[in-house]
């Protein structure tokens, strides 16, 4: 039997700052961000990578820590916006099979944070 007074899950869309040339503060700023949206209590977390240009090992681990961090707490990490080369590296490392990658459409629901991270918008 399903619990019809459990909480309706928080969604939100967190973007993916993108990389130019050897920035290596993107992984940072993007695991900052993640961090915070998941404290927060934000159950599914979409993460845009619509601008994500070039992906290095350190914004793949700022990722993948956020995905175990949501997981644990029951919730889910949903990748939006996946291009072509992304969703190459996503099969090579077989994460293809562990993070959701859906379309933009799926779920339109729940509040995005802007580009620079500063407020929510409802959608």
């Amino acid at each position: 039997m399903g619990n019809s007074t459990s909480p309706a899950r928080r969604v939100i869309t967190v973007p993916v700052p993108g990389i130019v040339g050897d920035d290596v503060s993107v992984p940072r700023i993007l695991a900052d961000r993640l961090r915070a949206v998941v404290h927060a209590g934000y159950d599914v977390i979409r993460l845009d990578v619509s601008e994500l240009t070039h992906c290095d090992s350190m914004t793949l681990a700022a990722i993948v820590q956020t995905y175990v961090s949501v997981v644990k707490t029951g919730g889910e990490l949903k990748l939006v916006h996946v291009g072509k080369r992304f969703r190459e590296l996503l099969a090579v490392t077989k994460l293809d099979r562990v993070i959701a990658i859906v379309e933009a459409d799926d779920d339109p629901s729940g509040e995005y944070l802007d580009p620079d991270a500063t407020r929510l918008r409802r959608a």
